[in-house]
């Protein structure tokens, strides 16, 4: 089977959706045949898989000439994260094409209003089960895969007590209101690690120089998933805005996978993933005692072992390839025209 898959921006490195494209894309290859025709904007960075890029002026139709040229050998066409701009136009050209399709949502932001009612693609994924009430039609849920085995098992050293925040500092991820929360702690240690464009914004230079002068926060660049994963405790989501994020943020389930204990604020998937106090904890970081409730937490139950056999259940890889198996064949056979029976 070829699967030609469609994507926006695969190339950067530490996007949700694209992190999550990155996890399902290494795990299909290995059971289909697998071709990527990615669209990009500015960007000059390269993806870490073998794939046709179109960018620059001109760029759709450029998309839809690859389309066009891959049509032969592709039996069915993944679209991924191609955004409202690219999607509609992109649907109706399959449906030109004539070729069985698929549609992975995750965001719900960026899905038309006509595509929540009418059914543009043959099959779609939902990376969520919240998403669900958006929909007027049937779709199917399924999780990005995580293999568990690619984050060492987390052993917390004695009484070190480090929480890791990585992510984006613009508005409605809930820095500040992380800082502010973790200003009433005593004896923790606060890791924040971010992309070197954020230390250089002079427009956040008061924020900046605010992180200097607390003691207890570390900050620095960003490294590998794996790396800042293995040098932390406790893992803080405090994003309170749901536009910002894709539906079950990739940083949370890595965190979970790697046996740390999360705190999150409950947003998007969030609540459906992480039952409070037995996998991890939900909390508003929004609140005014956001640094109380933060510090009773901490002195609750450590549940990064819990956490890790939710994703092992979960995220199980093998039960989730399956599932996109079972899709892609739905879906060729539901184009496959009878034939008529001979006189």
């Amino acid at each position: 089977m070829q699967v030609t898959m469609l994507t926006r921006r695969l190339e950067i490195k530490y996007g949700g959706a694209e992190n999550s494209q990155r996890h399902l894309f290494n795990h299909l290859k290995n059971k289909v045949s697998m071709k990527i025709i990615n669209i990009h904007d500015d960007t000059k960075s390269k993806i870490d898989f073998d794939a046709e890029e179109v960018s620059g002026k001109f760029a759709l139709l450029k998309f839809l000439k690859r389309m066009w040229n891959n049509r032969k050998e592709t039996d069915i066409f993944h679209v991924h994260e191609l955004g409202k701009y690219y999607r509609f136009p992109v649907a109706i050209f399959l449906k030109v094409l004539g070729k069985p399709s698929v549609a992975t949502v995750y965001h719900e932001n960026l899905v038309s209003g006509i595509e929540r009612r009418v059914k543009l693609f043959d099959e779609v994924i939902l990376n969520a089960g919240y998403l669900k009430r958006h929909f007027k039609y049937k779709c199917s849920v399924i999780y990005t895969p995580i293999d568990v085995n690619r984050f060492p098992k987390h052993k917390k050293k004695g009484n070190r007590n480090r929480l890791l925040y990585y992510g984006s500092p613009r508005k409605g991820r809930g820095m500040e209101h992380l800082i502010k929360a973790f200003s009433h702690l005593k004896g923790y240690e606060l890791l924040i690690s971010l992309n070197q464009s954020f230390w250089e914004d002079t427009s956040r230079a008061d924020f900046i120089s605010k992180l200097a002068t607390m003691n207890d926060v570390k900050c620095k660049g960003r490294g590998s998933v794996e790396e800042m994963l293995s040098n932390a405790d406790y893992f803080i989501f405090p994003v309170y805005d749901g536009n910002t994020v894709i539906s079950v943020p990739m940083s949370v389930l890595e965190a979970m996978a790697s046996g740390l204990t999360v705190i999150a604020h409950p947003v998007n998937e969030l609540p459906h993933v992480i039952s409070n106090g037995k996998n991890g904890y939900l909390m508003d970081f929004t609140s005014d005692d956001s640094g109380e409730k933060l510090k009773k937490i901490l002195s609750s139950s450590f549940l990064g072992g819990n956490a890790r056999r939710t994703i092992e259940q979960l995220c199980n890889p093998d039960k989730i390839i399956g599932e996109h198996l079972k899709i892609y064949e739905k879906s060729l056979k539901g184009r496959q025209r009878p034939q008529k029976k001979r006189r």
